[in-house]
This record gives C-alpha cells, structure tokens and sequence, in this order.
C-alpha cells in the first residue's frame, strides 16, 4: 500500500499568518474522555488552529439529522452538544468567524476568541 500524502498537515506547514487552518476529524472512539485526547492529538500532530471532532461510533455521526462534535483549540476544548446538523455547523461557523475576525484585525497568529 503507498500512504496518501497528509493534506493538511502539509497546508499546515505553510501557514501564513493571517491564516487559519481547520481540521475535522471522524472517530471510532469509545468515550467522550478518549475523543478529546485523540483531537488534542491530532490538533498538535497535523498544526491546525481548530479541529472538529465526532465519534462515529454513536448513531448520530453519520445517517441522522443531528450531530456533535468536539471542539479543540491549543487553549480550550469545548463539547457542541447534540442538535440538528445545520445548527451545529452555524454554531462552528459563528466561533470560526469570530476567530477570523480577531485574526484580521491584529494580522498575526489566531488570538481565541471567546467559546460562549
């Protein structure tokens, strides 16, 4: 088997400042105490500023209109709670656009904005 080459790790690499790099991860975890450990793993391994977590385990992940998932920065994780999918993806978009947001206005490395 030849590995695929990691996407983001490798868009990670090359970063800009203004930048802001998001990873989603799916995983087959037993616990919610496991998924945070693998997303704070795979959030320094890959070099991503946010990853979104879920554990496909559950029966919410994948054939169900709700969802939710872990989010993990390098100074806060924070669980968005089971609900309907697009809510859950305007919840992440509102934390993504206020990270933007902060990121702009200072033109260097992601200042966290506040998890509400």
């Amino acid at each position: 088997l030849e590995q695929n080459p990691d996407i983001l790790q490798e868009i990670s690499s090359n970063k800009l400042s203004e930048q802001v790099i998001v990873g989603f991860a799916a995983e087959t975890i037993d616990d919610d105490e496991q998924l945070r450990i693998a997303a704070i793993s795979k959030l320094k391994q890959k070099g991503c500023d946010v990853i979104f977590a879920n554990n496909v385990k559950k029966d919410q992940a994948m054939e169900s209109p709700n969802n939710e998932f872990l989010m993990v920065t390098h100074e806060k994780t924070k669980k968005l709670e089971l609900k309907n999918k697009l809510d859950l993806a305007n919840e992440a978009l509102d934390y993504l656009s206020a990270l933007l947001v902060k990121v702009d206005s200072i033109k260097k490395s992601p200042v966290e904005p506040d998890l509400v």
